[in-house]
């Protein structure tokens, strides 16, 4: 049975595992190593891939000119489109040139965690990471890193889930997310709670949308105090650089403890099953497309749980 057949199987398994994972080395070792062959067959493929049939078929599933479309992409995926990023992103921008196109833009920060436990850390008291907006080099991948270099594209200010966007409703989308004290990365102000209110596309190419789909964590931030969990967030603070203007700001976010409790296959399980998340591939590129409304409204239709994460309710 494939590693995914047995996570989706329950809850509970996929948890038992990351907990594992999280907290023992030889086992994350191991897994990210599988994770990583199972990546590598993913971007394989015999022939070129015709994106102008990727865009044709996203406009049949109801993405229009007009609409804000958040792309989650992977560069190797994308190879065999024999187009560079830019092109790429030109692509995609005509695509939706009535609209907005969104990419998710999140900064390197320098002696920071990438991987394996270390990423559970809690950051020191006193640390002050330097975020520049217009310099700050991509971790999200080579499109967003394109799109950046295209006269017209705005990144946002919040350090945390950062986005590039770019369109009719760029600036918009980005201007606000510093707002309030202690501003969470998908809160009320944020980029994407903007995008949600716009009913954003959210489009995954040749990348796993159950592991990278930032839209869920409206949810939780957006309506923080619905949320039952206690402890979620922790500070973080940052010198934040855009230009001639410097500001220094605390901002909140997830602990990334409480990710060991994602099941991210359940989740996507059921988002297929309900029909809100869509699958189909195209010259072997596999990809994933759905509505942010549908997404958020089956997530607070199950807000008196925890879902998707399952805590055990002594941690509660």
């Amino acid at each position: 049975m494939k590693l995914d057949s047995i996570l989706s199987s329950s809850p509970w398994i996929e948890i038992s595992i990351k907990y594992l994972y999280w907290h023992f080395e030889s086992v994350n070792k191991l897994l990210s190593k599988i994770a990583k062959n199972k990546n590598k067959v993913n971007v394989v493929h015999s022939g070129l891939i015709n994106f102008q049939a990727i865009l044709d078929k996203i406009r049949l599933e109801g993405v229009s000119e007009n609409s804000i479309l958040i792309v989650h992409s992977s560069g190797s995926a994308l190879q065999n489109t024999g187009l560079s990023s830019a092109e790429l992103c030109k692509s995609l921008i005509e695509f939706v040139k009535n609209g907005t196109l969104v990419m998710p833009a999140i900064p390197m920060f320098k002696g920071q965690p990438s991987g394996g436990i270390s990423r559970l850390s809690s950051p020191k008291s006193d640390e002050v990471i330097t975020y520049d907006v217009r310099r700050s080099r991509v971790s999200t991948g080579a499109l967003p890193q394109a799109l950046l270099k295209i006269d017209g594209a705005f990144r946002s200010r919040h350090p945390l889930n950062t986005v590039v966007t770019f369109g009719k409703s760029a600036r918009y989308l980005i201007e606000d997310d510093m707002t309030g004290e202690m501003p969470l990365p998908c809160g009320t102000s944020s980029s994407w709670k903007k995008c949600l209110d716009q009913n954003a596309y959210i489009l995954f190419l040749g990348i796993d949308a159950a592991h990278s789909m930032t839209m869920i964590h409206v949810a939780e931030d957006s309506w923080e105090s619905e949320w039952p969990i206690h402890n979620w967030y922790r500070k973080r603070s940052f010198k934040i650089i855009d230009g001639d203007d410097v500001q220094f700001k605390t901002v909140r976010e997830r602990k990334p403890y409480w990710s060991i409790f994602f099941a991210e296959r359940t989740l996507q399980k059921d988002l297929i099953r309900k029909g809100i998340l869509k699958q189909f591939n195209v010259d072997g590129l596999h990809i994933e497309l759905l509505s942010s409304k549908d997404l958020i409204e089956f997530l607070r239709s199950k807000k008196s749980s925890t879902y998707p994460y399952f805590i055990p309710s002594f941690l509660r």
